[in-house]
């Protein structure tokens, strides 16, 4: 673990950095609080070490730098001190600090001080994983790694009020696998799921960074275009459908399995900017045409023509 120590004192200083080096501990030390500091906006540690009185910024003054920094990830600070007043250990610890060891200290006493330390910060760090794992959960699709259904949904909102409030636009695409039962009845689910992160990285790949990708429900996909027209989204699912027929898929024996995709495009412009059920009733609708027009093929919506097809048939 990384420790950063501030003590002005030469000769505590290196006993402290010889100490926690032997212990298995990477130790970079400082004789100033305002250099600790410096040295900590540059490489944040997760343990601090500080005596209280030092030239140029004192122990305290440290620590509530550090905590006022509001890291990501929380220091532990133990304050080191001559003073054992009570209310000079109340104060300490009304600093900020998390610990409180007073001068002259057993050297065995601080190791196990600085364990303290370490396994509070590993808490912290599993407690961490744990919610960003949670968070990842409610906001991507678990198979496919796309936004999920919710996310996609309140994203695209969002996306639709900003061009509403700028004078932009936002196209939206709906995107469904062409007869995908029929993959899943004739090799079965499994092979179901990879065809859909086939697509799904498809689909990612053929969209802009910035534009918002998601699993609609089952074999179908909703993607949102901030700033793009009726013909931009057009484009984007063009590339999108031609990518998909282009996809090699085939099952363990090695029989192929062709993949195809239809799509509905709906956009808004400035001047006519439609809520986002009405944007996304319009892709549906553009969807369903193009599957009644024989599938592998986009739609916009409020046009019948079919707008492009290269591909054989699903």
């Amino acid at each position: 673990m990384r420790i950063l120590i501030a003590e002005d004192q030469l000769l505590e200083r290196r006993i402290l950095e010889t100490g926690l080096r032997k212990s298995g501990h990477d130790v970079e030390s400082f004789a100033d609080g305002e250099s600790a500091w410096e040295r900590f906006q540059e490489v944040p540690a997760r343990l601090v070490i500080t005596d209280w009185v030092m030239p140029r910024m004192n122990g305290v003054d440290l620590i509530q730098r550090i905590r006022a920094a509001d890291s990501e990830r929380h220091t532990y600070t133990i304050l080191l001190t001559s003073r054992g007043d009570k209310d000079d250990v109340v104060d300490g610890l009304a600093s900020g600090a998390d610990d409180y060891l007073t001068k002259p200290f057993d050297h065995r006493e601080l190791a196990a001080r600085v364990e303290i330390g370490k396994r509070m910060i590993q808490l912290e760090d599993s407690l961490l994983a744990t919610q960003e794992h949670l968070e990842r959960l409610a906001t991507y699709d678990s198979l496919t790694g796309l936004l999920n259904r919710q996310s996609v949904l309140e994203r695209a909102g969002v996306e639709l009020r900003r061009a509403w409030r700028t004078g932009g636009r936002m196209g939206l695409v709906m995107v469904d696998v062409d007869r995908f039962k029929d993959v899943n009845d004739r090799h079965g689910h499994a092979q179901g799921d990879s065809v859909l992160k086939a697509v799904a990285a498809c689909l990612a790949l053929h969209t802009r960074p910035y534009d918002l990708v998601g699993r609609w429900g089952g074999e179908e996909f909703l993607i949102a275009l901030p700033g793009a027209d009726v013909e931009e989204a057009r484009q984007i699912a063009e590339r999108i459908r031609v990518g998909v027929a282009e996809l090699r898929l085939t099952t363990p024996t090695g029989e192929a399995i062709p993949v195809r995709v239809s799509a509905g495009v709906a956009a808004t412009p400035a001047e006519d900017v439609a809520d986002l059920q009405q944007l996304l009733l319009d892709a549906d609708h553009a969807l369903l045409s193009a599957k009644r027009g024989g599938r592998d093929r986009i739609h916009i919506a409020g046009q019948a023509a079919v707008l492009a097809r290269t591909g054989a048939r699903a």
